[in-house]
């Protein structure tokens, strides 16, 4: 039962970006970013009690930006790492334990006034993982999890210094940033009694040490085209708590409704004060209408409610252009079914999202000092297998 996987991928990305004013034919900046990753593990599936998995994984990737505009320079990286999992079973009590060991090598290389430069970093460190899983009679069940986890700064927030054409802000990144080193603690109770019921509340603390943070910077930068907001990448010591609540019930055989809320409670533990930049408070709630076909359950209409509060746990005094937006009520409806056509199965859905074409701006959308969100949105789409 035991056995070998390999997976191997490739990937080339091009982005280009063209300025409104059109100096030249030639993009503005254009980006060529190629990525190669393999993976080889070694999986136990017979019945040996533990069972696990070991395994290597290696990735490359290289990007060469031209243009007249420098937003990252040209680099090269490698990723290379190891890891092994177990699992054991011990009646009603699963336990899982897994360790990491991961090195990178960042390569950047720059031509400033027709001198080139080269400059190298290395990341190397630890992961490790225990989880349990216990069932509590029929119907209940609890996990909880400890894992310590770390992630190396990326090529733009280490270098990336210019204008960001997606968001219309310039950014600004920190050469001297260190890796993250998190200790997360997360614990779950979940209830199944069968389909027509069931509820999941999460309860999370995460420990970040050197949490690397993209925060406005004010004044803004002044270019030829203008003042744009500037964000630059920061660190600190964060504690990010909170929980996550969902409940599904069926109220007739045709009829479903669920919930969910979502509460983060994000803490600047270094400056004692809240984070910038993180979700507000947030709570979604869907109606389900089921309609009797040959395949149940494939074809329903959805009315789906979300809440979202204006965030208010931000640093005081607050270091932004502008203060977060009020809270809002957003109405989304979605029909789709499930269509049978020379015996294939097509999967035919309509949505409106912002039903009612409520005016409101989200506090962690950065086009929020120009422009409100979307308005009301229809989106068709046609799910065809091969």
């Amino acid at each position: 039962g035991d056995r070998w996987n390999l997976m191997a991928a490739h990937q080339e990305n091009f982005r280009q970006e063209y300025d409104r004013a059109m100096i030249t034919d030639r993009p503005e900046l254009d980006l060529n970013l190629g990525t190669t990753t393999v993976d080889i593990n070694f999986e136990q599936r017979s019945q040996r009690n533990p069972n696990g998995t070991f395994g290597v994984t290696a990735q490359r990737q290289a990007n060469v930006w031209d243009g007249s505009r420098f937003f990252i320079p040209n680099y090269t990286s490698l990723m290379l790492g190891a890891y092994a999992m177990e699992r054991f079973s011990l009646g009603m009590t699963n336990l899982e334990a897994g360790v990491r060991y991961d090195y990178r090598n960042l390569l950047t290389y720059r031509n400033q006034n027709n001198q080139l430069s080269e400059t190298r970093r290395d990341f190397n460190n630890l992961s490790a993982t225990l989880s349990v899983n216990r069932r509590l009679g029929n119907h209940w069940r609890w996990l909880a999890n400890l894992a310590f986890a770390w992630r190396p700064p990326t090529v733009n927030e280490l270098y990336v210094n210019g204008l960001h054409h997606g968001t219309a802000n310039f950014e600004i990144g920190d050469p001297g940033l260190k890796s993250e080193k998190a200790l997360n603690l997360s614990t779950q109770l979940r209830y199944e009694r069968d389909s027509s019921f069931s509820f999941d509340l999460t309860l999370y603390s995460n420990r970040i040490g050197d949490f690397i943070n993209l925060v406005p910077s004010l004044p803004p930068t002044l270019t030829l085209r203008g003042a744009y907001p500037t964000f630059r990448f920061i660190q600190t010591d964060a504690r990010l708590t909170g929980l996550d609540l969902s409940l599904t019930k069926d109220l007739t055989s045709a009829l479903q409704t669920s919930f969910k809320s979502s509460i983060l409670l994000p803490r600047d533990i270094r400056n004692r004060t809240w984070l910038q930049q993180m979700p507000a408070q947030r709570l979604e709630a869907d109606l389900t209408w089921f309609f009797k076909t040959g395949h149940p359950k494939t074809s329903y209409l959805t009315l789906n409610g979300l809440a979202v509060t204006r965030q208010t746990l931000v640093p005081e005094p607050m270091n932004d252009y502008l203060p977060p937006p009020p809270g809002y009520f957003i109405m989304n409806l979605e029909f789709a079914t499930l269509l049978h056509i020379k015996e294939k199965h097509l999967t035919f859905g309509i949505s409106m999202y912002n039903l009612l074409n409520h005016s409101y701006r989200d506090y962690m959308n950065r086009f929020r000092y120009y422009n409100d969100e979307t308005g009301r949105n229809l989106v068709m789409r046609v799910k065809i297998p091969f």
